[in-house]
């Protein structure tokens, strides 16, 4: 029996569109984690090294981050502590960022596992970052 397989397989076209609007949908999640990793980092104003590890880390089994590498992650978190330190709206377009996950469950998960992993990245959590990651789950909730 002759058949016709062209519609089993999609168009390269139509599976690379949809692996894109995957994609974007994933930067939504991986650009709020960054972000709140960034916040998190800099509430003692500096960013070590310890913590520059532990954003890519922590980020390894997130759910909706998958599809994004290990320099893409450290890429995102550097670009946001970038803003943040080098701009007066800095923090508050991070935090726009982190909000524009709430109402997503899986998403705020892993915003505030990721946050609580960065505060006790460079040792023992200090006020700055545990009340920084407070702030972040009254934004989330």
């Amino acid at each position: 029996m002759d058949r016709d397989d062209s519609d089993a397989w999609p168009e390269p076209q139509r599976l690379n569109a949809g692996l894109s609007g995957l994609r974007f949908r994933d930067r939504t999640v991986l650009d709020a984690v960054t972000a709140a990793a960034a916040l998190v980092a800099l509430a003692d104003n500096q960013v070590c090294r310890a913590e520059k590890g532990c954003v890519t880390e922590a980020t390894r089994n997130c759910a909706g981050l998958t599809a994004f590498d290990g320099v893409e992650i450290a890429a995102a978190f550097q670009r946001h502590a970038d803003t943040i330190r080098a701009n007066p709206w800095g923090r508050g377009e991070a935090l726009d960022l982190v909000a524009q996950v709430r109402g997503n469950p899986s998403a705020c998960s892993a915003v505030l596992a990721v946050a609580q992993r960065m505060a006790a990245a460079d040792g023992p959590t200090s006020e700055a970052e545990r009340l920084q990651v407070e702030a972040l789950a009254e934004i989330l909730a």
